[in-house]
């Protein structure tokens, strides 16, 4: 099927599958998934601000990760154009609230507004364009909709894709479609890449071919040209210095008591179950455990797999000493929990969840050992890895888990490489986001 085609059957199925999505975001809403004052910003419309005057640059990441990469560019632009304004387009509350935060710690140093998602119906999107009319479009990690980038590309709006990345499995499915992986990918004028993994697989699926001249012009067919494609790493830091609350990180010490402090970090549903197994098997079994679940809102499952009396951060009540387990279920303690911890087990490689940032763990200069699946921050990983402040475990069963801790607490060398480690790779981390945003205006200087 031809990509033209694709996107007709596309839009198709948006417009049928209308009045269901509806239903959807209200009972959303209702459930406390959506903003229910704003839900109209999903359709492209009833925005809380004005367009900016003067130039507007327009940032679309998914949920705080994404989020994090995209306001270190924003500081990296607008280090560059200080004129610039930006909006960054969000698609879960936590990114909406996570943005507002910045937003309101940075007032007028840092001209953000922050909206929702557009759904991807072509009316939706057309009236967000229109209503926005941004300069610049920049796309973050792997989050791509096909009308939002395309008719963002037929409005003559520049389209950069930032700290991209797709899944082995993504890849594979966009392969399956040539024509429409084509339309989309192509659409962008520059591509960069977290590795070189990664840019060539844009490269494919792009459909693009480097400039050959042939020596034999009779056999030159068309040329077919496409987006530049650079490696340029993951965005996903956090530039700013780790700020630790003392008091928590005292109190988290003080309750550990001697005990190694291992720190279950940003786990999902089944990695929770999995830590206690493991720790419940440990020969060296005088451990305090702290659970910190990717979402807060979890937090009442997680104490359900808890021992009973275990005490919880958003309870407002902190540790004690002879507590095994402790669980944190607030946003904004990690910068403390990381500080205090002696390893660090990192949720969302455990299960197929591509594993979440070894930035943040890196930064502290703690040790980490994490589970297989890394295709998230797969490069990041590589490195601390390969540097020795990172461990992956090949399997996600109890007996591999518990070996793998045992090992990790008697090995001292763990510790101070990663003490090492960790800080110095974090540093050349930091300046990735201005050197993205120097390929950008280099690339945007040339149109």
């Amino acid at each position: 099927m031809t990509g033209p085609r694709i996107s007709w059957l596309y839009n198709v199925i948006w417009r049928f599958a209308l009045p269901l999505i509806r239903r959807h975001l209200k009972k959303r809403a209702r459930a406390g998934k959506e903003e229910a004052g704003r839900l109209a910003e999903r359709y492209g419309q009833g925005y809380l601000t004005d367009r900016p005057q003067g130039r507007l640059i327009w940032l679309h990441a998914v949920s705080v990760g994404e989020s994090v990469g995209a306001l270190n560019l924003c500081r990296a632009l607008a280090r560059q154009d200080a004129d610039a304004h930006f909006i960054v387009s969000v698609n879960t509350r936590t990114a909406a609230q996570f943005i507002q935060k910045e937003i309101d710690q940075s007032g007028d140093s840092l001209p953000l507004i922050q909206i929702y998602q557009p759904l991807d119906h072509p009316d939706f999107v057309t009236a967000f364009l229109r209503y926005w009319r941004p300069d610049l479009a920049i796309f973050m990690e792997s989050d791509f909709w096909f009308n939002l980038i395309t008719l963002t590309k037929a409005h003559h709006i520049p389209v950069i894709f930032a700290s991209s990345q797709l899944s082995d499995k993504a890849y594979a499915n966009w392969r399956r479609r040539n024509a429409f992986a084509a339309a989309l990918f192509g659409a962008a004028d520059l591509i960069l890449a977290v590795d070189q993994k990664q840019a060539d697989y844009f490269s494919t699926l792009s459909n693009r071919q480097n400039e050959v001249k042939d020596k034999h012009p009779e056999k030159t067919g068309p040329e077919k040209t496409g987006p530049e494609i650079l490696v340029a790493g993951s965005l996903k830091i956090d530039i700013r210095p780790p700020t630790p609350d003392d008091g928590f990180v005292a109190a988290l010490k003080q309750a550990a008591d001697g005990r190694p402090l291992i720190l279950a970090a940003s786990t999902h549903d089944g990695e929770e179950l999995l830590c206690l197994e493991a720790m419940a098997a440990l020969a060296h079994a005088d451990v305090f455990m702290v659970f910190a679940p990717r979402h807060p809102v979890r937090g009442d499952a997680v104490m359900g797999l808890l021992a009973q009396g275990t005490r919880r951060f958003s309870a407002g009540v902190l540790p004690q000493k002879g507590d095994s387990a402790y669980l944190v279920d607030a946003l904004g303690q990690m910068d403390s929990l990381f500080a205090a911890a002696d390893l660090v087990l990192m949720g969302g490689s455990f299960a197929p969840l591509g594993g979440h940032n070894p930035l943040e763990p890196a930064a502290a200069g703690v040790p980490v050992l994490c589970g297989p699946h890394l295709f998230k921050n797969q490069a990041d990983y590589d490195a601390l890895i390969a540097a020795g402040q990172c461990r992956k475990l090949d399997k996600t069963d109890r007996e591999t888990l518990t070996e793998a801790i045992e090992h990790a607490l008697s090995d001292s060398d763990f510790a101070q490489i990663a003490h090492e480690q960790g800080p110095a790779y974090l540093a050349e981390a930091c300046l990735r986001p201005q050197k993205a945003a120097d390929y950008i205006f280099a690339r945007m200087n040339k149109k």
